[in-house]
């Protein structure tokens, strides 16, 4: 390394090659981070500078700071330049959700900032109830918070029957189906959820700092008392693409396929 931090050559610790590009550029950025040469909250140089810096190619750079936004360093923007979210990050711990339990768990530190509940007309909202398209739900939205900023928006829909029996002032649990058990005994075991990909649209503009047709994750998971029974609650939530990943574990058969 020199004076700057930048690496004279690559590392010849690899087996049978030298250090691949990203990974020095990984650390060195990391080490820069550390040291507070890019305190929190500020954002490192454009991927154009960090290549004619490192002599890289816009995808090797990118590959590198995928590596820091993994470890919890920075934090990626769509069409913007990266963000510096921690110098010293903690574990960043690998959700596997089997149960309700890995669901609540699933939260960690986040907090709700709630943005309305009132009655409201959802089709996809009522289709996924069971209801008739145009019947008119209780919709709860609300922000998804974590150290101050907002990173997913969601909305929670309710049937007539059961919505009627909230207010805002019930919804104190960022886990909100355990509202359901605490305020009306209406006990959740059985989740569905589906994951589908799409683009920012005007509200996630809005309330996530992204920008018009940014990739954009949403899950939507219905809630019931048990498998087959009418649904509860349905919510969809929507996450900035670039930011989330989604793994499966699956077990081939004894016998074979």
């Amino acid at each position: 390394m020199d004076g700057h931090g930048n690496p004279r050559e690559e590392t010849p610790d690899a087996p049978g090659g030298r250090r691949p590009l990203h990974g020095v550029i990984r650390d060195a950025l990391r080490d820069a981070i550390r040291r507070g040469d890019y305190p929190e909250g500020e954002l490192l140089p454009s991927e154009q500078d960090i290549g004619q810096r490192f002599g890289a190619s816009r995808i090797t750079v990118r590959h590198a700071l995928q590596g820091l936004e993994s470890e919890g360093y920075v934090l990626k923007q769509h069409g913007r330049r990266t963000q510096v979210l921690s110098r010293e990050p903690g574990p960043r711990p690998v959700w596997r959700i089997d149960t309700l339990d890995d669901l609540i768990a699933s939260a960690g530190d986040a907090s709700l900032r709630i943005l309305g509940y009132r009655p409201d007309r959802s089709e996809e909202g009522a289709l996924a109830l069971g209801l008739d398209s145009d019947s008119r739900l209780w919709c709860l939205r609300s922000l998804l918070m974590r150290r101050g900023r907002p990173y997913a928006r969601s909305i929670i829909c309710f049937p007539p029957e059961i919505g009627s029996q909230l207010t805002l002032s019930d919804f104190d649990d960022v886990i909100v189906f355990r509202v359901l058990a605490s305020r009306l005994r209406i006990a959740v075991a059985d989740v569905t959820m589906t994951v589908r990909a799409g683009k920012a649209d005007a509200d996630d503009v809005r309330l996530l700092d992204c920008r018009r047709g940014d990739p954009m994750l949403t899950t939507q998971l219905v809630y019931r008392p048990a498998p087959g029974e009418t649904p509860v609650e349905v919510a969809f939530t929507r996450f900035p693409a670039e930011g989330y990943s989604l793994s499966y574990s699956l077990t081939a058969r004894a016998s074979g396929v």
